[in-house]
C-alpha cells in the first residue's frame, strides 16, 4: 500500500468533492446545528502539528480547488486591501492608541501576552 499522507488524503477528498459538485451533486443537508464544544476546540487547536501546514502556498493551493469561489474571494480580498490602503492615505486609518489597545487585546485573548494587559496598554497609550 502506498504511503499516503494526511495532506494527500485531504487533497484527494477536495478533488472528489469538486468533481461531484461540478457533476451537479448538491451538498448534503442535515437537520442539526453544529455546536462548538471543548472537544472541538481541542481538536481544532491540535489539527496543525507542523508549521508547513500553514504555509501561504499550501493554503492557496487548497483554495484554488474551489474554482470560481477562489477567484471571487481573491477579488474581494484585493478590494478590501485597496479600501484599507485608501482609508490610510486619506487619513482615516485608526489612530496609534486604538491600534495599540486592539493589539494588546488580541495578544491577551490568544495567549500571546507580552505581560501587557489590554487595560494597561490603554493607559500607556493615552
Amino acid at each position: 500500500m502506498a504511503n499516503v499522507t494526511k495532506r494527500d488524503d485531504a487533497l484527494h477528498m477536495l478533488r472528489v468533492i469538486q468533481e461531484r459538485s461540478a457533476a451537479g451533486m448538491k451538498p448534503k443537508q442535515v437537520s442539526y446545528n453544529f455546536e462548538y464544544s471543548d472537544r472541538w476546540e481541542h481538536a481544532r487547536r491540535n489539527a496543525v502539528h507542523d508549521e508547513q501546514d500553514l504555509r501561504p502556498g499550501s493554503i492557496v493551493e487548497e483554495l484554488r480547488l474551489e474554482g470560481p469561489a477562489y477567484a471571487q474571494a481573491q477579488r474581494g480580498a484585493l478590494a478590501r486591501i485597496f479600501a484599507i490602503q485608501e482609508s490610510w492615505n486619506s487619513g482615516l486609518g485608526p489612530k496609534t492608541r486604538v491600534l495599540s489597545r486592539t493589539l494588546a487585546e488580541l495578544r491577551c485573548k490568544h495567549g500571546l501576552g507580552t505581560g501587557v494587559t489590554p487595560a494597561l496598554a490603554a493607559t500607556k497609550t493615552s
